[in-house]
């Protein structure tokens, strides 16, 4: 089944993954092509006109532009995997500042600090004083917050 993702080149041509694989191929099989019609028309004798020299000439220009581009291509596309990974290195370590930073503050400051918000944290709200006054107003019960005292039974 032919994979149906597609990529939008810059001149604005959508190739599947499968065609910009090609391209790729292409591209070593074009500059093999080149070689061959390079060689073979400084071989040829009855090619040796001005206006066909001048033509290979060109194409050998185009050639070696082509191939410089490829190395600077190469050498980009290792230099954004390094970058990359400096990239990825730096936030985990921002991460982790960012927490100890975040602790400090609500350290400093306290957790109901109503200020934490300036610093997009979510203070611990004040609970109602009515809730507290409930609290306050109930007697304890006798079973605590494990059951029924063991000592009691006696």
């Amino acid at each position: 089944m032919a994979n149906l993702l597609q990529i939008v080149y810059t001149d604005g041509l959508h190739r599947s993954e499968e065609e910009a694989a090609m391209v790729k191929v292409s591209v070593a099989k074009l500059m093999s092509d080149w070689d061959v019609m390079i060689a073979n028309v400084g071989k040829d004798e009855t090619l040796r006109t001005p206006q066909v020299e001048e033509l290979r000439r060109q194409l050998l220009a185009a050639r070696q532009k082509l191939k410089e581009l490829l190395d600077e291509q190469n050498h980009l596309e290792g230099l954004r995997k390094g970058v990359t990974q400096q990239v990825q290195v730096t936030k985990e370590l921002g991460f982790d500042v960012a927490i100890k930073l975040r602790s400090a503050i609500r350290s400093h400051h306290g957790h109901r600090y109503p200020g934490l918000t300036s610093f997009r944290m979510r203070p611990i709200p004040q609970r109602s004083r009515r809730r507290r006054q409930e609290e306050e107003s109930q007697p304890p019960s006798e079973a605590g917050p494990s059951g029924p005292d063991p000592a009691s039974r006696d």
